[in-house]
């Protein structure tokens, strides 16, 4: 049951579904100052999502003249290739289990 229900909400083609959308404002509500800034254009920035079976996994990115870009200007200061800013931990009331999403 909690499969469909994460499949159903995933689902929403190349613009971020509302679960998408919640987990960044959460992580985003953590985050101040110049991050906040870097983080909000990241976020704007995005144009491609790209979703794995069943909510396995959500890929976001923007893509440039059809390649994946990453402006310097919207890199954070801890450049890595792929960095762990948070973890978040979604509950949907009355539904058993959770989600467990890293971002």
């Amino acid at each position: 049951m909690m499969k469909n229900l994460v499949s159903r909400l995933f689902k929403g083609g190349s613009q971020l579904s509302s679960i998408e959308k919640a987990i960044l404002d959460c992580v985003r509500g953590k985050l101040e100052g110049k991050l906040l800034t870097l983080w909000d254009g990241q976020v704007q920035a995005i144009n491609k999502v790209q979703r794995l079976p069943e909510g396995v996994e959500t890929n976001f990115y923007r893509l440039h003249t059809g390649h994946p870009s990453s402006p310097a200007e919207l890199a954070f200061p801890n450049k890595t290739e792929e960095l762990l800013l948070a973890k978040v931990r979604v509950v949907v009331s009355d539904t058993k289990g959770g989600l467990n999403a890293k971002v």
